[in-house]
């Protein structure tokens, strides 16, 4: 198995892609606006991809909510963005925590019922005053650490109760740019005493199964490579100081922070500690020339991502998303957040409308790739945009958010009566659900549920389940 996550150029598989896959056997595929119809189009997409794939290979996809999102209405639920979650948090930490899961369940439902095994978020980034918006922005959850952790732990666990693998990003912090990584290298100059709230977020969260390398040179770090290119950066930052262990991606490798044919960037990346590297292109002759150099997974990345199969594997239980949606619609009524959808694309550089793709053409963390760009004097023609997942492995303790409502610390569903709302108050619409178009033998559904006696699962156990605020509403 190589050790890339390609992506493909368009609604169905070509002749000439699947005979690229079987051919390379890449460790997985990623999945765009671009390559998403309606769910009877995904659901044969995807099951098209799962027959030449390995066994071991994954499906990914950017799904984070807000305008991040390649599953949208009217097929699929519209979903808040982080910094609409994060606004319940500042009011409510309690209702905040509770309102990530749900919203990090339903994503997950959603996508593994579409066939995805893979889910690149949370972006557990820092929304620093100053920074480059669009690139960031309401990705973020909040500009303060602790409810970053807290808030990203908790989305992570939703996605994992649906049984799809998490990707934390961007490992070790995006949040800082004041330039766009798709479109430029972007240079950290603060000290390392400052970096260290960046950090945070992603050291409580470093049990997740999966982390998304950052395209950004920290001169603290090193001052000649960027994070995704560094030994140092992932040696002794991501692995070390963070006590990152499980599956580690690059961004997308076509994005223009980079320079270099993608190949030799895919072989820097690797050496440099990566597991797995992404080129989200979809151009089959790029593709092709990368898989043809690019090294076979490592032992220790196939256990990686082992590990992360099972870590999902042991936190899937029975969702009812109508249930779910119903509850995260009165939270976000409740305390003031609008409807589940971001209302304030407009208002963010670069933001997609909520039914067209993003006009710079930029790829996985929130653009399209498309590659059909120049890049400048780069010799390949393309522009892409950002982040992959990774698998997991045993670290010195599991992470648990910060939860002021309490914890369900055996990962089970809160107790308590499902409110039912008006549909109107949270755009939750019936009619915009996945369910009834399932992907056959995609759904989680039927699975064998996580019981309440069930013990805890050592390293691979995941995040804490946020009790249900008690009040009005909830």
């Amino acid at each position: 198995m190589k050790a890339a996550i390609i992506g493909i150029a368009g609604a169905s598989l070509s002749e000439a892609e699947a005979a690229l896959i079987g051919e390379h056997a890449p460790a997985g595929v990623i999945l765009f606006a671009r390559n998403v119809v309606d769910p009877a189009q995904l659901c044969a997409l995807t099951a098209a991809l799962r027959r030449v794939l390995g066994p071991q290979a994954v499906l990914m996809v950017d799904q984070e909510g807000g305008r991040v999102a390649r599953l949208r209405p009217p097929h699929w639920r519209a979903h808040p963005s982080a910094a609409r979650l994060g606004a319940v948090f500042a009011a409510d930490p309690s209702a905040g925590l509770r309102a990530a899961w749900l919203s990090g369940a339903l994503i997950g439902a959603e996508c593994a019922q579409a066939g995805f095994d893979v889910v690149a978020a949370p972006v557990l980034d820092l929304r620093w005053p100053g920074a480059h918006e669009g690139v960031v922005g309401d990705r973020a959850f909040a500009a303060d650490p602790e409810a970053v952790a807290a808030m990203g732990g908790a989305f992570a666990a939703g996605l994992l109760a649906a049984g799809v693998q998490p990707v934390a990003k961007h490992i070790p912090g995006h949040g800082r740019a004041r330039v766009d990584s798709h479109l430029a290298l972007p240079r950290i100059t603060e000290a390392e005493t400052d970096l260290a709230a960046d950090l945070l977020a992603f050291r409580r969260n470093a049990g997740l199964p999966w982390a998304m390398t950052a395209h950004i040179l920290y001169e603290a770090w090193d001052r000649d490579r960027p994070a995704s290119l560094s030994p140092v950066v992932i040696g002794e930052v991501i692995r070390g100081r963070i006590g990152f262990q499980g599956v580690l991606v690059s961004d997308d490798l076509a994005m223009r922070a980079l320079t270099g044919p993608p190949a030799m960037l895919a072989r820097s990346a690797l050496a440099a500690g990566c597991d797995l590297t992404a080129f989200c292109t979809g151009e089959v002759a790029a593709s092709a020339a990368l898989l043809a150099e690019c090294p076979q997974a490592t032992d220790a990345a196939a256990a990686r991502l082992a590990r992360a199969r099972a870590m999902a594997a042991a936190a899937r239980r029975e969702l009812d998303q109508d249930a779910l949606a119903d509850e995260l619609a009165a939270l976000l009524a409740r305390f003031g957040a609008g409807p589940a959808g971001d209302t304030a694309r407009a208002e963010v550089p670069g933001a997609k409308s909520p039914t067209g793709d993003d006009p710079t053409g930029n790829g996985p963390g929130g653009y399209e790739p498309r590659g059909n760009e120049p890049r400048g004097n780069e010799p390949r023609g393309n522009a892409s945009g950002e982040e992959e997942p990774a698998g997991n492995e045993p670290r010195p303790s599991e992470p648990r958010p910060n939860e002021p409502g309490g914890d369900d610390s055996t990962g089970n569903e809160p107790q308590g009566n499902e409110p039912q709302v008006n549909q109107s108050q949270g755009n939750q619409s019936r009619g915009n659900q996945s369910r009834g178009n399932q992907c056959e033998g995609n759904e989680y559904q039927g699975k064998e549920p996580v019981r309440a006696d069930q013990p805890p699962n050592g390293p691979g156990e995941s995040p804490a389940v946020p009790d249900r605020p008690a009040g009005p509403g909830a």
